[in-house]
């Protein structure tokens, strides 16, 4: 007959092996979500860059994440770009048509990741995948996160290719840069523990 404590020890083996992430809940009122390119132009004096940022107001969030339990942690977003707003009305007008984000072909972008890596003090990498205008492609997020029993806050950015998901394929980088970063700054609030 087995020993009542290796009993108990085998049991919260099992209940440890399954425990779940927490998850969490983003507060939006304290959380940016930007993409931010640049473009070029000439007044004379040689090409002069210019960077300009794309809110991204509207997403829906599946988060579950615990530095200590990495193994259960996962990352799935998806993005609403037909609320994508740009500088101006202009820019969100034209940004929204079929040269750019094609809302009427496909309105969201999706990023999930299954996969996080500790990288030492407070930053994290997810290795996930992308999906925009119908194409998906493999995408690393570093980010910083700071982790509570009911609260985090994480911040990071990753530098993708609007190329590769067939973004404004008619204008060169000569014009607007191919290289777009896609940075976030979010509050959450643990919804279990």
């Amino acid at each position: 007959m087995m020993k009542p404590i290796f009993l108990a020890c085998l049991l919260t083996s099992a209940l440890a092996s399954g425990a779940q992430a927490t998850e969490w809940k983003i507060l939006p009122e304290s959380s940016t979500l930007t993409l931010t390119g640049e473009y070029f132009f000439d007044f004379g004096a040689g090409a002069q860059a210019q960077k300009t940022t794309v809110s991204l107001p509207a997403y829906e969030a599946d988060i579950s994440f615990d530095p200590k339990n990495l193994a259960e942690s996962r990352i799935h977003i998806v993005i609403d770009l037909m609320n994508a707003k740009g500088a101006s009305q202009n820019v969100t007008d034209e940004l929204q048509g079929a040269e750019w984000f094609n809302v009427a072909k496909s309105r969201e972008a999706v990023f999930e990741s299954g996969y996080i890596t500790f990288k030492g003090d407070n930053a994290y990498e997810a290795m996930g995948k992308l999906t925009m205008n119908g194409v998906t492609k493999d995408v690393v997020l570093p980010f910083e996160a700071v982790v509570g029993p009911d609260e985090a806050t994480a911040k990071g950015s990753a530098v993708v290719m609007r190329s590769d998901f067939g973004i404004g394929t008619t204008t060169d980088a000569k014009t607007v840069a191919y290289e777009v970063t896609v940075s976030f700054d979010i509050k959450a609030t643990a919804l279990t523990n």
